[in-house]
């Protein structure tokens, strides 16, 4: 997001014809920081050019995240799902009864399980945590 003042330095640049390049070296003279995406973004807003569609296409391959590439490549959506989640299993007695209780999910979700699973009461003594 940027404050009023970026906007109306970047706006008497682009109107003194400045390209966005001597535009972006002007700001950082004046330690004015302003990331060149969004420089670029508000020079085509001033200009009331279209702003440019699809740019992860230019990208090269090299450079595309872990995660983008395990979605292009991945074999099936649950093979996908598996790559965030986690899992805990619970294992111990409960009223003499061997008993063990998975969940999966994000490591908060997990820490909370542990905690009510722990604090309930129901285990005979404390219970084993595998994850």
């Amino acid at each position: 997001m940027l404050s009023k003042y970026q906007i109306n330095a970047i706006s008497k640049y682009v109107g003194e014809g400045y390209s966005a390049n001597q535009i972006q070296v002007k700001l950082c003279g004046q330690h004015i920081g302003v990331r060149r995406t969004v420089l670029l973004a508000e020079v085509r807003r001033v200009r009331g050019q279209k702003s440019k569609a699809n740019t992860a296409k230019y990208i090269p391959k090299k450079y595309v995240q872990a995660g983008q590439r395990a979605r292009i490549e991945a074999p099936s959506i649950k093979w996908l799902r598996s790559l965030g989640e986690k899992q805990v299993v619970i294992s111990g007695f409960q009223l003499g009864k061997m008993v063990t209780v998975t969940k999966r999910g994000s490591g908060k979700d997990l820490y909370h399980f542990i905690l009510s699973e722990i604090s309930s009461g129901d285990w005979d003594a404390r219970p084993t945590i595998h994850s």
